[in-house]
């Protein structure tokens, strides 16, 4: 029970976080940071939403098979680009601070 409480958890604060985020993000000038974080929340939801499809949908229908597969793979492709675009995040954050435009006065 203890990954279920995890990802009703995860859920109950992710929806309706990455939705904000998104929300907020359209009504901001777009940066290459900005861009970041609207994929991020974009693919969070994506690997929210997918367990609801697996537990809601295929468990119920179809036990196992070829969509549970591609579902299970969507997912965690998902995750992947997730914590790839939280990777490059952090490096363009660092690559900003430790070095900053330098203008010439």
């Amino acid at each position: 029970h203890i990954p279920a409480v995890i990802w009703y958890t995860s859920a109950i604060f992710g929806f309706p976080g990455n939705i904000l985020i998104l929300i907020l993000a359209n009504r901001m000038k777009l940066t290459p940071s900005l861009l970041y974080l609207i994929f991020l929340a974009i693919f969070d939801l994506c690997c929210l939403f997918v367990p609801c499809i697996i537990i809601f949908y295929f468990q119920l229908l179809l036990p196992l098979g070829i969509p549970f597969e591609v579902v299970f793979v969507f997912s965690f492709t998902c995750k992947i680009c997730s914590n790839w675009l939280l990777a490059f995040l952090s490096l363009e954050r660092c690559i900003a601070v430790c070095f900053p435009i330098r203008k010439k006065i």
